[in-house]
């Protein structure tokens, strides 16, 4: 071969030194080929958003009446030939759930929204930065201002959807400040639902 023969002629190895020199620098490219081939970034990977329509859903790809077409997750992964599997969800906890159950083969990433993991997040989580901050409103219905959210005590309030942050947000606030069931009613409802309830009249209180 004509890697043993150059070995022969630079080095001034024996035929046998040569032979087994040049199978090791085989052996040694082949496993090179294959680290990168397993070490390469994936290049299709799915992406956990939330409900159809929620700034998660416009984030990662053109929806409807969306201003971010042109920068979206999707298509900036695609300029880098990296296929986006968009994939809705229940919302961030059910995210979090979702990425907890997932294997590191499934390249899995999502969104969570920030409070939901706590201050010891599981080992297997990593965060790859902020997307964006996303306030927390409470609106209500009151002839009189409330300042304190323990004044919403006996209320009938919308805590959001089950499984999404705004819910878990909601119902820990909720709790510190003494309100964890009845005389109060918690409605789990989406956000257009609850916002009609509380123009309506059917709801007193609503966190968004």
């Amino acid at each position: 071969p004509k890697l043993v023969t150059a070995l022969i002629e630079t080095f001034g190895f024996s035929p046998w030194l040569a032979s087994l020199v040049a199978a090791f620098l085989v052996v040694l490219a082949g496993a090179a080929v294959v680290w990168l081939w397993y070490s390469a970034p994936p290049r299709t990977v799915t992406l956990l958003t939330g409900p159809p329509g929620t700034s998660f859903d416009r984030y990662a790809h053109a929806t409807g009446g969306s201003a971010r077409e042109g920068r979206t997750y999707e298509a900036r992964l695609a300029e880098r030939g990296v296929k986006l599997q968009v994939v809705s969800t229940e919302g961030s906890a059910d995210n979090l759930k979702r990425l907890l159950a997932s294997q590191r083969s499934d390249n899995v990433v999502a969104f969570v929204q920030g409070g939901l993991v706590g201050e010891n997040p599981p080992p297997e989580i990593v965060s790859l930065g902020s997307v964006a901050y996303q306030p927390l409103w409470v609106f209500y219905r009151s002839p009189t201002p409330v300042t304190l959210l323990a004044q919403l005590a006996g209320k009938r309030i919308g805590i959001g959807e089950k499984g999404t942050a705004v819910n878990g947000l909601a119902t820990t606030l909720l709790q510190l400040n003494g309100i964890r069931g009845a005389p109060t009613t918690l409605v789990e409802e989406d956000a257009d639902a609850s916002a009609a309830a509380l123009a309506d009249g059917k709801l007193d209180a609503l966190f968004l």
